[in-house]
């Protein structure tokens, strides 16, 4: 066919499809709602290309915005619908955990005793519609006081794992703590329940608080001092430890803080720790401890000088700090010159408190001084001494007048003729004597804490306008207390005794001969406590054996080669009214040519120690070195001590 045929019957198809009532033929495009365009009219001259643009962009927009509403309003229904639903269920109930639908009720005594146990039941219920998993009760609780500078607050805490506590459920767990505390300080125990919930690895928490007050301390302190002392004059503070409680009381600590002007000079016992801190290891119920410090306080007339002294225990990040505070006080001292001043000295020593030997002669003297800028008129010093130990017959005035009815000595215008007028700054000492009597009284009974007082008082007049006497007084006190007798006595035996002896009597030279030894202590009016007994022997001398009673400490000093008696405690009345503390224990010698004829001596001299329960003060006992002279033995004689060849 040639192309010009094919190409006018494709034509005449094409024209017939045209005019055919057939719309299937050709594909419509389907349109949607026509909408009023506004047409852009540009205010000005432009470029017709950039106006053709814009009128394109503004066609676009305008046919996709209300796909993109529908969108955005449809997000907005499907938020609110999960807010209202998650609403819904947090107050409903559902899986949501509230901490206002946890109770945390503590049962227990809201009063406790220092230092004791204080038992206590927690309820712990769940009142949320879902279990609570992983439960820990924490329970934080303040072990004594903290106050800052020597005080160091720490806060003791105990955990309990409690694990699931379901719906609805209560779950009790039961605990003791033992709070410290000053007498009636409130103690605040928070108890705190971590947990989770199901679905969750976040921890929440849920806090309740408990009070307690302190009814008692678990020690009681006491501190006695003047309450008003002349400025730069020696004092003495006094403390005393009472424990308060059933049970030992461990690891105790006494802190004392000096005021400003209080130069430290000794104590007694001695201080632990710098010049302030005493530790004890222990305090017994029915046993009181009682630290004495000597000082001088310095300072000008009117002032005051306050001392903060605290016992409890220590803190365990600094051994000079408490932790845990049990008791403390404050002691006030005025500073007051008075205007007719004495000043008592017993032994020199101006402290309040002294401690003597029995039957030991004390001395007395009195230092006055006017320090008005007046004269004082007939002016008295009265010394009042009493005590159950003192020897009434040993009391010398000197040149006061000493009346036994009252027991009093006197000095004034009759017996010091320069009281009659005393002129403004003139000074002036009388002076005295006196002694105990023998802590041991004639039935073998003791004087219980002896002790003596003095007690000084001085008064005068001094003339005031229109010639008016007014008086001005003064006074001071002190006390003696006087030491047990304690004594120590060495013997050497050859028959007598737990041993058998051996070797020659007379001793022979080079050859070995045996002796038992015995140690006795006698203790007369108070009892002591760390007694220890030491001597030395001479090189020619061995310690053989074992001491008898096997019970008692004796050994020999690895570095001074002593032979050591660790006694400990002897009561009050060992070797008087009772049984004395003895030891027996055998030593060998092997005497030398060089000794013959004489008798050698076994043992060096013997010393004992102790510490006084009632003075707290150290105590000693000597006894001459021994030998082998052993006269107290039935056996002996004349001769038999000496060493032959």
């Amino acid at each position: 066919m040639d192309y010009r045929d094919e190409k006018q019957s494709r034509l005449d198809d094409l024209n017939e499809k045209l005019y055919e009532n057939n719309q299937q033929l050709l594909p419509k495009k389907r349109q949607g709602v026509l909408r009023r365009v506004e047409p852009m009219v540009a205010r000005g001259w432009e470029k017709t290309q950039d106006t053709a643009e814009k009128v394109k962009k503004e066609i676009h927009d305008q046919k996709n915005t209300p796909m993109f509403k529908k969108f955005f309003i449809g997000s907005l229904i499907f938020f609110a619908i999960a807010l209202s639903v998650g609403v819904f269920r947090f107050f409903s109930g559902g899986n949501a955990v509230s901490s206002d639908n946890i109770m945390i009720d503590v049962f227990g005594n809201t009063f406790a005793n220092g230092g004791e146990e204080l038992p206590l039941e927690i309820a712990v219920t769940n009142k949320n519609g879902v279990a609570l998993e992983y439960a820990d009760l924490i329970i934080d609780y303040p072990k004594g006081t903290g106050a800052g500078g020597p005080l160091a607050s720490e806060i003791e805490h105990k955990r309990v794992t409690i694990g699931t506590i379901g719906s609805g459920r209560q779950v009790s767990e039961r605990t003791a703590l033992v709070l410290y505390g000053e007498q009636g300080s409130t103690k605040d125990i928070t108890f705190t329940l971590e947990y989770r919930v199901p679905g969750s690895n976040s921890i929440f928490r849920k806090k309740s608080n408990f009070q307690v007050s302190i009814s008692s301390a678990p020690v009681k302190l006491t501190v006695e001092a003047p309450e008003k002392i002349s400025p730069n004059q020696d004092v003495q503070l006094n403390l005393t430890l009472t424990p308060n409680i059933t049970k030992p009381v461990e690891n105790v600590m006494v802190r004392v803080e000096y005021p400003t002007g209080f130069k430290f000079a000794s104590a007694i016992p001695a201080p632990s720790s710098l010049s302030n801190i005493w530790r004890i290891e222990s305090l017994t119920p029915g046993e009181d401890v009682h630290i004495q410090i000597m000082g001088t306080v310095l300072g000008e007339d009117g002032e005051e000088r306050v001392f903060r002294t605290y016992v409890g225990s220590a803190s365990e990040n600094d051994q000079n700090l408490l932790g845990v505070v049990y008791n403390s006080t404050l002691t006030k001292l005025a500073l007051a010159r008075p205007f007719l001043e004495s000043t008592l000295t017993l032994n020199g020593n101006e402290a309040p408190e002294i401690i003597a030997a029995p039957r030991s002669q004390i001395r007395g003297e009195i230092a006055w001084a006017n320090n008005l800028d007046s004269r004082i008129l007939n002016a008295e010093i009265t010394a009042k001494i009493t005590g159950g130990v003192l020897d009434r017959n040993a009391i010398n005035a000197n040149e006061g007048f000493y009346n036994s009815v009252d027991n009093t000595i006197v000095w004034n215008r009759d017996t010091n003729p320069q009281f009659a007028s005393i002129e403004p700054g003139e000074k002036g000492v009388v002076s005295f004597n006196f002694a105990s009597l023998s802590l041991v009284r004639a039935d073998q009974t003791f004087y219980d804490n002896p002790t003596i007082t003095v007690e000084v008082s001085i008064k005068g007049r001094r003339p005031t306008e229109g010639n008016l006497l007014d008086e001005v007084k003064g006074s001071e006190k002190k006390v003696v207390k006087f030491s047990t007798d304690f004594s120590i006595v060495a013997e050497t035996f050859r028959t007598e005794g737990p041993f058998l002896n051996t070797g020659p009597i007379p001793p022979k030279a080079e050859q070995k001969t045996t002796y038992t030894v015995a140690w006795t202590i006698s203790n007369s009016s108070s009892a002591l406590s760390g007694v220890e007994v030491r001597a030395s022997m001479p090189t020619y001398v061995h310690f053989i054996g074992s001491p008898s009673p096997a019970s008692e400490n004796v050994s020999i000093d690895s570095t001074t080669g002593e032979i050591v008696w660790k006694v400990g405690a002897v009561p009050k009345g060992a070797g008087i009214s009772g049984n004395p503390k003895r030891v027996y224990f055998m030593l060998e010698m092997i005497p030398s040519l060089s000794q013959v004829g004489s008798a050698p001596s076994i043992l060096g001299q013997t010393k004992a120690t102790g510490v006084d329960s009632f003075t707290n003060a150290p105590l000693s006992a000597q006894w001459a070195p021994i030998t082998t002279q052993f006269f107290n033995d039935a056996i002996y004689s004349p001769g038999t001590e000496k060493v032959v060849q």
